[in-house]
């Protein structure tokens, strides 16, 4: 019994030209297309609340149109490369969650969702040594992301959740000897966005939040180091089997990079009362907690492989 079938195909075109040695330009597009949709709720204080949905008879597939141009730089004395993208992406058969939508445990989730459709656009950077002892790229990525459902925000777009202005990636590694590997990497990220609430107000002893916009704030930025040491435990880097034991560490400065936003009530001056403070005109008065996943997280490992 097929409970569903959906059918599409993924076209792709790739053209290069090589200019000299030294540079070279490629232009693609790419047609894809995905079964699984995640929904995410991005409105305080469910920040975390990511769903998976697979397609069926009332969600279609996803698809996107991907248009990329490309510059390769080689230099000449170095062995390094140098490489410049610029892309712009549609999508449609966008999913999302209607506004005081019940996501908790609910068997009809399907009856929550709205359709949409969305776009990106940015210039990634890519600075990249791939030999000698030490190897190692600077990657950095500007782009903007966006989403637009005529159910939400009166219909205007607005800053998907995934949406990162900035991301910077430093990674690094280093011989210290044919056995001893040293490596680490930093990244840095614009905050994630969510839907943080302008004010409150008070109805049958519930305290409701106030909306407006979707997606009008974003969490601190987010960075961290990771650092790692690996030693090969047999001699010849040829041999049949090889072990190799690594010492890492998650997070070596511990960084406290926020993954959810709750706000807390406050005992109301000379009374048993307790509110949520709130300023319509202004969040400077509104108490939120910050919830933390990881912070330094050491892990040693045994790797064991046979060729």
């Amino acid at each position: 019994m097929v409970y569903n079938k959906q059918f599409d195909f993924e076209p792709r075109i790739s053209l290069s030209l090589i200019i000299n040695e030294n540079n070279s330009i490629k232009a693609n597009y790419a047609k894809h297309t995905q079964a699984l949709h995640l929904v995410t709720n991005s409105e305080s204080p469910f920040t975390s609340l990511d769903v998976w949905m697979p397609i069926s008879p009332n969600i279609k597939h996803q698809v996107a149109h991907q248009y990329s141009l490309s510059h390769f730089y080689t230099f000449r004395k170095v062995p390094v490369t140098f490489s410049t993208e610029v892309f712009y992406k549609t999508l449609s058969n966008q999913i999302d969650y209607e506004e005081h939508a019940n996501m908790l445990l609910n068997p009809n989730i399907e009856g929550e969702l709205i359709f949409g459709k969305g776009w990106s656009y940015g210039l990634e950077l890519l600075l990249r040594k791939n030999s000698g002892n030490f190897e190692g790229w600077i990657g950095y990525t500007l782009a903007k992301a966006y989403r637009q459902f005529k159910e939400i925000n009166k219909g205007e777009p607005f800053s998907a959740s995934f949406d990162r202005l900035h991301d910077f990636v430093l990674y690094g590694s280093y011989n210290l000897s044919k056995r001893w590997k040293i490596s680490g990497s930093w990244l840095y990220a614009t905050g994630a966005t969510y839907t943080e609430p302008t004010g409150f107000f008070k109805y049958q002893n519930y305290t409701i939040p106030i909306y407006s916009e979707k997606n009008n704030e974003r969490l601190p930025d987010y960075h961290r180091l990771d650092l790692m040491l690996s030693f090969r435990i047999n001699k010849r880097n040829e041999a049949m089997y090889k072990h190799q034991i690594t010492v890492s560490v998650f997070n070596v400065y511990a960084r406290e990079n926020p993954f959810n936003i709750t706000y807390n009530k406050v005992k109301k001056t000379n009374t048993d009362e307790y509110e949520v403070p709130s300023d319509a005109f202004s969040k400077r008065d509104i108490v939120h907690t910050e919830l933390y996943l990881l912070k330094v997280v050491p892990s040693l490992s045994y790797i064991f492989k046979v060729n």
